[in-house]
């Protein structure tokens, strides 16, 4: 409260100072004969008085507040001699002040029925339409997503090498999987069904079937193998329709791929990679069963004429097969690179990165070249310059450098 108070005096008298000065400026010969000039310094003038006045009445406040607590202080400090006695005695003061404000607002929360405050009945533990569903908050998630996001899992990688952090550990100080986003994990599982229209309701014993009920039930064909209701995200995709791949490397093998001497560096290629010719599999797929829904409807004196798309190797076909876009199918597919490719990871993926260099370099020199239409307009006219308001390193270089993907230079020693 002191450093408020001293803030307050200070802001105080500068403007007092500031005031001064624009009645010496309205003072003067060139000023007071410039309408202009006269008209603007008169407005700074009376926003400058009334800032003090704001400022004088909150010195004020606070003033008196910190005058009341140094008396308080004394006052403690009189009562009790015994200086071993004083932490006991401040404890208590601070307690009796608590009591004080909660006095006041148990008086504010009183109401002319009840005398107190607001009291919630509890639910009903056997209301039937009580919410029992699975917690969409907290559901562990798996590193299938991350074959679609690869810059993202190389960002993650390199940020998680100190201390030994793995995607598939929770975010922060807590321990333990990595959770689900609220979003996918809705729409995935579905969103949860709440309790009825009246959740006050309570439970009411069931009446038992009749014997002519429970004898038109039965039945004596095979039961039907029921499902268990899936409570993580790989339980969702071992049930979904899509075959599960199996995996060819251990859980710890798969990670170890992605060390900082493995493949750390390059999991964003890789990743995109993959799902490239995961999506060319998929395509392949999607046009061969169109084709033959095609041929099975046309008639059988058609003459058969042969597709020469097929005679050329495809991109995809250069590479050991891919699986599922999920995780153990990526690692799968690296693990049956480096056995394919022997200079995989020292010759192959360096020919990657230049490549994809080179690439980047030819579009950003087009998108030099390329010249706006006239009338042309992106919206950017709408917007102001932002170096107006920010002039320093750009946030993508202070990010990287605080993930460790831009070491800091280091400064000579004197």
């Amino acid at each position: 409260m002191s450093i408020e108070l001293k803030e307050a005096t200070g802001e105080k008298e500068n403007l007092e100072q500031a005031a001064k000065g624009y009645e010496s400026l309205l003072e003067q010969n060139h000023v007071r004969d410039t309408k202009s000039e006269r008209e603007r310094f008169q407005r700074k003038l009376e926003r400058a008085k009334a800032q003090y006045t704001d400022w004088e009445k909150r010195s004020q406040v606070l003033q008196e507040i910190v005058t009341s607590a140094e008396s308080r202080v004394q006052d403690v400090c009189a009562l009790e001699t015994d200086p071993n006695m004083l932490p006991d005695a401040f404890e208590d003061d601070a307690i009796e002040r608590e009591e004080e404000l909660q006095q006041i607002s148990r008086n504010a929360a009183r109401t002319k029925s009840v005398d107190g405050f607001l009291v919630f009945d509890k639910e009903d533990p056997n209301c039937k339409l009580s919410f029992k569903d699975l917690d969409r908050s907290n559901i562990e998630a798996t590193p299938d997503d991350l074959v679609r996001q690869g810059l993202g899992l190389q960002l993650f990688l390199k940020a998680g090498r100190v201390p030994q952090r793995l995607p598939i550990h929770a975010v922060g100080d807590k321990t333990g999987p990595a959770i689900m986003d609220y979003g996918p994990a809705l729409k995935m599982f579905g969103v949860p069904e709440g309790p009825g229209s009246n959740p006050g309701q309570k439970s009411e014993p069931s009446a038992e079937p009749s014997i002519e009920d429970s004898v038109e039930q039965c039945s004596v064909a095979d039961a039907p193998t029921a499902l268990l209701e899936p409570k993580t995200e790989r339980d969702h995709r071992q049930q979904g329709d899509s075959p599960q791949t199996t995996a060819l490397l251990s859980e710890d093998q798969q990670w170890a791929l992605f060390g900082s001497s493995k493949f750390m560096g390059d999991a964003a290629n890789l990743a995109r990679q993959y799902a490239k010719l995961v999506a060319d599999k998929e395509r392949k797929e999607d046009k061969k069963s169109q084709k033959d829904k095609q041929s099975g409807e046309s008639s059988a004196t058609d003459p058969v004429v042969p597709d020469s798309s097929t005679d050329s190797v495809t991109d995809s076909e250069r590479w050991p097969a891919v699986e599922q876009l999920d995780w153990v199918g990526f690692t799968n597919w690296i693990a049956r690179c480096k056995q394919a490719d022997k200079s995989f990871g020292r010759v192959t993926l360096k020919t990657w990165r230049s490549q994809r260099s080179h690439r980047m370099d030819e579009l950003a020199a087009k998108l030099k070249e390329w010249k706006a239409p006239e009338g042309f307009d992106d919206g950017s006219s709408k917007h102001p310059d932002p170096k107006q308001y920010y002039t320093g390193q750009p946030l993508a270089v202070l990010d990287a450098t605080k993930l460790g993907l831009i070491k800091k230079p280091r400064t000579p020693k004197p």
